[in-house]
């Protein structure tokens, strides 16, 4: 598979439409790897190819000038943050939300959180007709949460399916 993967990466890379064929049909050289019929590369050529691949992103990358795309990224970026947090729209006011969302008092923690969530969760299974009447009975020593969850995933099942869960 990651055979598969670098030569498709090269053929994308080089873009360069041109195979040659060497020995009749068993042996070719597509851009610059040469392969016999199974399509399986010499090492020699491989190593070829990976040093020009990596001459290649080097030349690449000090034409474009990539650092100086970066610090207009950069400057952007920290332009939009701080729009967000003076407009109070961004996701660092996620605790005000959770607060609100949730209901919460105290400070939002990860347990109060957990804790919150499983109420209200539990508050809308309430709500629902079928499985309210499988929550008001948990409390119920003869009730099983787990094989109740088993029936609301699957609906009635028959006694001799049942012994298959």
């Amino acid at each position: 598979m990651y055979y598969f993967k670098t030569k498709k990466l090269y053929k994308h890379l080089f873009s360069v439409n041109t195979a040659t064929l060497l020995e009749g049909v068993s042996v070719y050289k597509y851009l610059g790897i040469i392969e016999d019929s199974r399509g399986i590369p010499t090492r020699s050529s491989f190593e070829e190819v990976q040093s020009k691949l990596i001459a290649r992103r080097t030349y690449a990358s000090a034409t474009l000038g990539l650092s100086g795309k970066s610090k207009e990224i950069s400057t952007k970026r920290a332009a939009i943050l701080e729009v967000d947090n003076n407009n109070k729209t961004h996701l660092a006011l996620i605790k005000g939300f959770l607060k609100v969302k949730y209901r919460l008092v105290e400070e939002v923690t990860k347990k109060s959180l957990e804790e919150a969530q499983l109420a209200k969760l539990c508050n809308e299974i309430e709500k629902r007709k079928l499985p309210s009447k499988l929550y008001y009975a948990r409390k119920n020593e003869l009730v099983s949460v787990s094989d109740s969850s088993r029936w609301l995933k699957r609906g009635n099942i028959r006694p001799r399916n049942e012994a298959v869960f």
